[in-house]
């Protein structure tokens, strides 16, 4: 046998060399794209917070992991999580004893007393109407009158009632 053949490998050891070391590129790409993954989010959460954003618009970032972006985005299509919400006061009024100012943002548009209100709405159970009503025929009858009459309207409030009515029923059978 001639000296030159006897040096040369086997072909399909060389496949099978080939077929692992792809096998192990694969991996380490897999790992490489999940490192990558982790260290991007720890520092994403790390810029929002040096930000003082709210940190559940993290999830809805996808830009660049660099302090500028994240300050841009919060200034564009991250607005509503351009600051973190702080916890409302421990007598869940809106505003501090005393007369201070909220420790948190109100949103555009939302006033303190709107607030108050909305707070002391959310406190409320439904009050029981005036008795018992069919709901589906009034219902039925509601949809299909024009409401230009008296008669009209009174039937819905008939139905309001009945739906309060209900609402309070269900509420204090269920031990609200």
């Amino acid at each position: 046998m001639p000296d030159d053949l006897e040096d040369q490998t086997d072909g399909g050891a060389l496949r099978k060399q080939l077929e692992a070391a792809l096998k192990d590129k694969k991996a380490l790409e897999t790992q490489l794209a999940e490192l990558s993954k982790q260290v991007r989010s720890s520092s994403v959460e790390r810029l929002f917070g040096e930000a003082k954003a709210d940190p559940r618009g993290i999830k809805f970032y996808s830009g660049e992991p660099t302090k500028d972006a994240v300050a841009e985005w919060l200034k564009g299509d991250g607005d509503v999580f351009a600051t973190a919400p702080a916890a409302p006061p421990a007598d869940q009024g809106g505003a501090p004893a005393g007369g201070e100012a909220p420790q948190f943002q109100l949103p555009p548009g939302v006033t303190p007393e709107m607030l108050a209100a909305a707070q002391q709405a959310a406190g409320m159970q439904p009050t029981p109407g005036t008795g018992p009503v069919d709901l589906g025929s009034l219902a039925d009858k509601v949809g299909a009158s024009k409401m230009n009459s008296d008669a009209d309207v009174s039937d819905l409030d008939k139905l309001f009632d009945g739906i309060r009515s209900s609402a309070a029923a269900l509420y204090q059978q269920r031990g609200y």
